[in-house]
């Protein structure tokens, strides 16, 4: 029996079946009986078994170039990791309490670094507000000074000696009206805001630190010989004790805050009592009886010669 193809195949349509091990024996066995048969009959193999023989010759050297390179592969990859293994054991270090690794000794010091700079912020923290009480000291000690000073001039200020006191340049009588007794007033209420004297506490204290750091720049200045010298800042305050040497604004700020805290926490809760006293309601029809024969009462024992703020006292 000659071979031959089927013409009716038409082998550039087909496609070419995976590569399996059961398929790949078929096709051998196949194109092993075809070159048996062409070299007993003397005639020539067909192109299709050709293409097939060169195909399975492909596959072949495909199959072991794979082999070969996985082989490699897993080769490279055992060694990799039995020198990994290796240089891990290299870098074990013997702790207080076992031995570690690199990655933990560095995690660990991390770990250290951060507690220390957290342990830094805390002690500056700590050192700030200490500077803070310790400014805070100073402030109570300047108000209490100047209170006493202030105290005892308010005591012997007398605002009707003092306008009787004043020269008269006509014959006329001079007005004086009631409301210059509200000065006094005034001024003792003042004295008694702890949070005005400490913002003026504040204010004397940064003008000073400006005068001090002028005074350094006009004298730095003056011992390098230069031409333009810096002009100082005229401010001049002379305070019953020695103040700090180191001047920062922020914490003069901080200790005001502390010492006006109290009683702005106070003049908050009384606004807030005034407003819930605001909005209540009050029942005030059983007193009005009373009250309407209080006040007849009162206006048959008061006297004409009340002073009221617009009234005039005739000083001669």
């Amino acid at each position: 029996m000659i071979p031959s193809t089927p013409p009716t195949v038409i082998w550039n349509n087909i496609n070419t079946p995976q590569l399996n091990l059961r398929q790949i024996k078929q096709y051998e066995d196949y194109v092993a009986l075809r070159i048996e048969c062409s070299i007993s009959s003397g005639v020539p193999l067909t192109p299709s078994v050709l293409h097939v023989n060169e195909k399975v010759r492909k596959a072949h050297t495909t199959l072991v170039l794979n082999g070969i390179t996985a082989t490699q592969e897993m080769r490279r990859l055992k060694e990799k990791s039995l020198r990994r293994l290796e240089r891990d054991e290299g870098t074990i270090i013997i702790a207080n309490y076992g031995p570690i690794t690199v990655y933990d000794a560095r995690l660990r010091v991390a770990k250290d670094q951060q507690n220390r700079r957290a342990n830094q912020d805390a002690e500056l923290r700590r050192y700030y507000a200490k500077e803070v009480r310790d400014e805070a000291v100073y402030l109570r000690r300047w108000l209490f000074s100047v209170r006493k000073l202030l105290r005892s001039s308010l005591k012997e200020y007398h605002p009707i000696e003092q306008h009787r006191s004043q020269p008269s340049y006509s014959q006329e009588v001079r007005p004086f009206t009631v409301s210059e007794f509200f000065i006094k007033t005034q001024s003792e209420l003042c004295i008694k805001s702890t949070e005005l004297l400490a913002t003026r506490y504040c204010a004397h204290r940064e003008m000073h630190g400006k005068m001090k750091e002028s005074k350094l720049l006009a004298k730095q200045a003056r011992d390098a010989q230069q031409e333009h010298i810096p002009k100082i800042f005229p401010f001049y305050w002379n305070p019953p004790f020695l103040l700090p040497f180191d001047y920062n604004i922020n914490i003069v700020k901080d200790a005001v805050d502390l010492i006006a805290s109290p009683s702005r926490k106070q003049r908050g809760k009384q606004k807030a009592l005034s407003v819930n006293d605001d909005e209540l309601d009050i029942d005030e029809s059983e007193d009005d009886e009373e009250i309407e024969e209080e006040e007849e009462a009162e206006e048959g024992e008061e006297d004409d010669d009340d002073i009221s703020v617009k009234d005039t006292i005739e000083v001669r």
